[in-house]
């Protein structure tokens, strides 16, 4: 006697995704749960993924972090779930949620410790290739991808920037930064003369 195979993905033995259902394969699903999937892959044979961020002068670094620090918990855990297209309790402090709104925005993937119910950590994933059209014929050190931000990526990016600034210590860090952005007063202005520091 046989046992059926289950379709799903490496390292999601927990999910909210049915991948019995043909749905789930379709581009909007695969985009972030396949890179969920790649993240647990790497964390099993101890490669950790580049990270990519900035220096104290602003300079962008590429550093690495291990699956289970970007997840906040082992990627292969029995505790770890793969919460996909959910709300991250953490930040419904920061907006208002109406109750009668089945089509709030929800973000790619929160990880759940399955233990104690908690969200660990809400991820915008965006599954892109490596050179795009407009850098595959440069030298390797200038490939580029292309970045796409929905809507709901800016709103919780401002979630996460009010979640690490939180505090008045924080806050005051925080207003330094933005007094040396520099102020747009014409939009449709591409020069630079529209723009100001305070």
């Amino acid at each position: 006697m046989t046992t059926e195979t289950k379709p799903g993905l490496f390292g999601q033995k927990y999910s909210s995704r049915d991948y019995t259902n043909p749905y789930c394969w379709g581009k909007n699903q695969f985009n972030s749960s396949f890179p969920a999937s790649l993240v647990a892959y790497m964390h099993s044979k101890g490669i950790d993924p580049v990270y990519i961020t900035t220096n104290a002068e602003y300079k962008i670094k590429l550093k690495r972090i291990s699956g289970d620090k970007l997840f906040k918990i082992d990627p292969l855990s029995d505790n770890a779930f793969y919460n996909f297209e959910a709300g991250f309790a953490k930040f419904e402090k920061y907006y208002y949620i109406d109750p009668e709104d089945s089509n709030r925005e929800n973000i790619d993937l929160v990880m759940v410790n399955r233990e104690n119910s908690h969200s660990l950590v809400g991820l915008e994933i965006k599954l892109t290739a490596l050179p795009d059209n407009t850098t595959k014929d440069n030298d390797e050190e200038q490939f580029g991808c292309e970045i796409v931000v929905r809507p709901p990526t800016l709103c919780y990016l401002a979630c996460g920037i009010c979640e690490a600034y939180g505090n008045n210590a924080g806050k005051e860090k925080l207003r330094s930064y933005l007094n040396r952005v520099p102020k747009i007063y014409h939009w449709n202005e591409p020069n630079e003369s529209s723009l100001t520091t305070s």
